[in-house]
Parts: structure tokens; sequence; C-alpha cells
């Protein structure tokens, strides 16, 4: 058996109402909001918490390779993938590869994950999908275009939903694109693109794993189908026959907006948050073709806890209070700021620390320490320390608010955190009230962005207050 042993996903913490928007352009308003990256996010580092949510508690040292697809990579030349797998602690010797430029990038690297776990070329196979594109300011692209990720870990044992059908195929079809040269997505004419591009390759794709799988439509329990608008949506429901109101998951788009890549794996695990054993969800993804599953929920199920459930994400939100600071978040207003000196040596010197999160633990005494050191700071011992991954929750142990710090969302929290296993970092703080950050307040690590000096992206860990439920 192959299919799916865990999932995770990550919504940002902030909401743009699309009555701002509209507001702003002086147009209707349409109802709902949509979930935004914050300044220091992106792509990459919004799949590096999808992916630590995804592993849960597992050793990392086990997975034996990571796929991430999106269409907004942070670079243009250079493997993201490799970057998350080193935040995410995992080995060196796997394989890793992005798959870009389409929106169905992340179910096709699910379809090669499941091949390799098939094959016995990895065992365990993270697989995630990360998004935040751009909707040309007063279109109908810039309401409806949300951020996220998800992740899916992929192997065969310990399953808690089996694949037992697959169906994929390919049309060359100009609907949704961006070229090269383009910062914003383009689309051709939306009720064309929805009849002969969205709902005939959905429909297509889905008859096809159906009936692989030898089932009906009535023999689905949950239709797990990634659409860029609930109008798409809801023809596809009539043309494969299904119910509308028992049999279809809510693709999230009044709630969070379209997440790109990305919303098929969050509307699966809102989907397999649900789930009963036994039942038979069919999952399908649209672009230039199509990826639908047969997915069949295991007794597993029933005991799986995820790391954090996508209700609980979706209800910690913070509003964002203007279009103006909207687009500031989005870089769209440019700011003049002089980027600190780095480098390329500098950063690689570091990585192990940086980007692993890596401190030094004494042997002698058991004091955690950051940064990596040859003496405890505690009993002066020399050469006794070794390598130690840190948690990534703590408290605050002070802080401050610095109002002459260049930044998007002033002003900028400083805070010293105590790490729950031990070690003292000192850390900017992000997605955060200004007013209610105390001392003693949880907080848990994320790897952001941190400046862009060198002319590469330099990210580092900070903190934020703890956003809902965390069963970690």
């Amino acid at each position: 058996m192959i299919g799916i042993k865990a999932f995770g996903s990550y919504v940002p913490a902030w909401r743009l109402s699309r009555e701002i928007v509209a507001k702003a352009w002086g147009r209707r308003p349409p109802q709902g909001e949509k979930a935004v990256a914050y300044h220091d996010e992106d792509a990459l580092t919004m799949a590096v918490d999808a992916c630590l949510y995804a592993i849960g508690n597992r050793d990392p040292g086990k997975i034996d390779g990571l796929i991430f697809s999106t269409t907004t990579s942070p670079y243009k030349e250079k493997l993201s993938s490799a970057t998350i797998a080193f935040c995410c602690d995992l080995r060196k010797d796997i394989l890793t590869a992005d798959l870009s430029s389409s929106l169905r990038g992340g179910t096709s690297a699910f379809r090669l994950a499941c091949e390799m776990a098939k094959n016995e070329v990895g065992r365990n196979v993270l697989v995630t999908a990360s998004d935040a594109r751009l909707g040309e300011p007063e279109s109908e692209l810039e309401m409806n275009f949300g951020d996220g990720a998800g992740s899916l870990l992929v192997g065969s044992d310990d399953l808690i939903a089996e694949v037992k059908a697959t169906f994929s195929m390919a049309d060359e079809f100009l609907d949704v694109w961006r070229r090269d040269s383009d910062q914003y997505v383009r689309t051709g004419e939306e009720r064309f693109g929805q009849i002969y591009g969205y709902v005939k390759n959905m429909r297509e794709a889905c008859l096809g794993a159906m009936n692989a799988a030898a089932l009906k439509p009535e023999d689905i329990s949950k239709a797990v189908l990634s659409a860029p608008n609930q109008q798409s949506l809801n023809q596809l429901v009539r043309a494969l026959g299904l119910n509308a109101e028992k049999q279809v998951q809510d693709p999230l788009i009044s709630a969070i907006g379209h997440l790109g890549s990305a919303q098929p794996f969050v509307m699966l695990q809102a989907a397999l948050d649900e789930a009963k054993p036994g039942q038979k969800i069919l999952w399908a993804c649209y672009g230039d073709g199509a990826d639908a599953f047969i997915l069949n929920v295991t007794d597993a199920i029933s005991s799986h806890v995820p790391g954090r459930r996508l209700k609980s994400w979706i209800d910690s939100r913070m509003g964002i209070s203007s279009y103006e600071k909207y687009l500031r978040f989005k870089n769209i207003l440019e700011s003049e700021s002089t980027p600190p000196k780095t480098s390329s040596v500098f950063a690689s010197v570091e990585v192990v620390q940086d980007v692993r999160l890596y401190g030094s633990a004494c042997k002698k005494c058991g004091t955690v320490q950051y940064p990596r050191a040859q003496v405890c700071i505690s009993c002066r011992t020399k050469g006794e320390l070794v390598d130690v991954r840190l948690s990534r929750n703590g408290k605050v142990f002070t802080f401050t608010k610095d109002y002459l710090f260049a930044s998007v969302d002033p002003p900028q929290v400083m805070a010293v955190v105590d790490l729950e296993k031990g070690g003292r970092l000192y850390l900017q703080m992000t997605d955060c009230d200004h007013e209610s950050v105390a001392v003693g307040m949880p907080v848990e690590l994320c790897f952001r962005r941190l400046h862009e000096g060198g002319g590469f992206h330099n990210y580092f860990w900070k903190c934020r207050p703890v956003r809902g439920e965390d069963n970690l």
C-alpha cells in the first residue's frame, strides 16, 4: 500500500478584507477575506512551517526525500527544497527537487513521491506546495488570491489514507499564465477558460480516477476539488453528478482565498481533519491538464493527531487595517533602505546554527546555549560541547520596541526568548500585536526573511505569539 502518513498546513496570520480592496478602487465589495503573507514571509518560509507540522514528532532523519512545488519561488535559480530540507533537519543524502510553473505542481509531486515509495526509492517522502501569488491591483485576481502552504508525508506504512487509483492528463490551454517578465498573473477570457479548460479537464481526470477504482459518484464520501472560484467548482460538481452539500469540500476561497498550488493540499487537510475510516476521497487539481486521485481513509485516521488542525490556522487571524499597508506587505510600494552587508561565505559558515537552528549543549553540566560555542557559559568547561537542535517553543524573558528600526510595520519588537529545552535567543518578533507583547508570553519560532544583503535572501528564525491549538 502507498499513501499518506501525515499532513500539515500553514495559513498566514494576516487577513485582508475584500471590502477594503473594493473600497480602495471604488468597486462593489465581494464577501470574505484572504490570507496574506507578512512582509517577511514567502513561499519558502511558509513551506517550512507546513513541513514541520507534517513531520511532527517523527525522526526527520528517516525522511528520504523532499519535493517542493510553487509558482512563486523566491529564487529563479537556486533549489528551495534544499533550504527547506535543511530547516527541517533532514539528512543530506536525500532527494530534493523543485517543481514550478504549474498550479498542479503539488499534486504532480505527490504522484512522483508515490512512485518513489512504490519502487522503494524512498520509504518516506515529504511533498510540500506553497504559493504567494500577486494579482494585478484593481483586478479580480487581487481579491481572489490568498497565501499559504500544505505538506504531505508519503510512504508505504502507517498510512492514514491509501491511494487506490490515479489519473493524470496534460492539455495545452492558455487561461492562466505569468511570463518570466511579469510581476502579476495574467488570465484569458474567464468564461471560456472555465468551460473548456477547468471543467473539461477536471471532469475527464476525475472520471478517469473513479473508473480506475470502479467507483460511481454516489460512492464518493468527499470530493476535494481545487477550483479558481466557487462558480467554476459548482459547474464541475454538476458535471460529475455530485451532491454539492453532502459530498463536496469547501474550497475555502471566501475565508482565505485561492492559495495557488497549495490549495489542494490545504483543502485535503480540511477533509482529513474530519475524515472517518473507510471513506473514499476524490482529490483533484487543475493546471494545463489535471491530476486526480482516489484515497481510501484507513483505521489509523482515528488515532492520528495532526500537529495543528487547519481550523486553528484559519481562526487565529489578524486584520490588515488598510489597503496601503497590504501593498507594503507585498512590496508593491517599495521603500528605500540600505541592506546590511553580508556575504555568501559568511552565510555558508553559519548555516548550521542559522538555518538548522543548532546550538551547543555542555556534556558536563547540560547547559544549552546559542550561538554554538567551544566553552560552556555556565561551568566554563572547554571542548565538551556538542551540537544540539534547539526547541521551537519558549517564553519571552524580556523585550523592547524599536521605533527607529526600518520596518514595514513599525515598531519592531525585539525579544529575548528562553526556549523550552534550554537556550536563550535574541530575536525579532513577527505576526504580533505590539500592545499585547508581555514578559512570559508563550512564543514559537518561525523561519522568515531577515534582509536582502549580499544580493540574496537572508533567512533566519524569528519568534511569534503562539497561534491557536498546537498538538506537537
